[in-house]
């Protein structure tokens, strides 16, 4: 069977991933477990008979050395990642090795060991910046771009703002830099709001399931700006 890595194993889209997909593959999860409720997400993954192993993939030296016992790998899904703006500008270090130093020790090791593996990067929408660089006008219950644009495409310049804008970005272009350079077979995903089961969300990230808990709960749902900011989710 061919065999599958994730990072990020425990966190919600690792979760569902390596649920999704544990008869089609053999996987390797690994996670540094640093996410508050990825305990409880590997703990639910063993009673299906899924090992997350803790690794640190800023670490280089034990994450090549656990790789290199797996022998061949045939895809990545790389989900691990610091998640939030605000933890960025606490701890600058660690998004920047969560981010950027983490993606370029998976690059490595696949234009070393394992160039014919197929991988999947997940960077965030948030490398195009803040988009201070159009004009907003309101328009009923909602911003909306002033003129005729109705959407934002990919074609966007690369205009990072702050650390965890910066190192997704970095991110992003080395996956891009290793795909073109080395003809490693690997994408870079640009997503934006994603939410789902097994999700462990904070009101500074996931803010979907944590507006429907708060709302379930009945309390007050704190907004930054004036509550009319639309966003696409997934």
């Amino acid at each position: 069977m061919s065999k599958l890595l994730i990072t990020g194993a425990a966190g919600f889209i690792g979760t569902n991933c390596a649920m999704s997909l544990r008869n089609d593959f053999d996987l390797i999860l690994i996670d540094n477990f640093s996410r508050s409720g990825s305990e409880k997400n590997a703990a639910m993954l063993k009673d299906l008979g899924l090992t997350v192993l803790d690794i640190d993939i800023a670490d280089r030296s034990a994450l090549n050395s656990v790789l290199e016992k797996q022998g061949e790998l045939s895809a990545l899904l790389h989900l691990a990642a610091q998640t939030s703006l605000l933890e960025s500008l606490k701890d600058p270090i660690v998004d920047f090795d969560s981010n950027a130093l983490g993606t370029m020790n998976l690059l490595e090791y696949l234009r070393v060991n394992n160039p014919n593996c197929r991988g999947i990067f997940l960077a965030s929408n948030k490398v195009y910046g803040n988009l201070n660089e159009f004009d907003f006008i309101q328009r009923g219950r909602r911003f909306v771009p002033d003129g005729n644009k109705s959407a934002f495409g990919e074609d966007l310049p690369i205009l990072p703002k702050g650390g965890y804008s910066i190192s997704k970005s970095i991110s992003d272009s080395y996956v891009q830099e290793y795909g073109k350079r080395y003809s490693l077979p690997v994408i870079s995903l640009r997503q934006s709001a994603v939410y789902g089961p097994y999700q462990n969300p904070r009101s500074d990230q996931g803010w979907v399931v944590h507006f429907l808990r708060e709302l379930n709960a009945k309390n007050v749902v704190q907004l930054r700006g004036e509550g009319l900011q639309v966003r696409d989710i997934l």
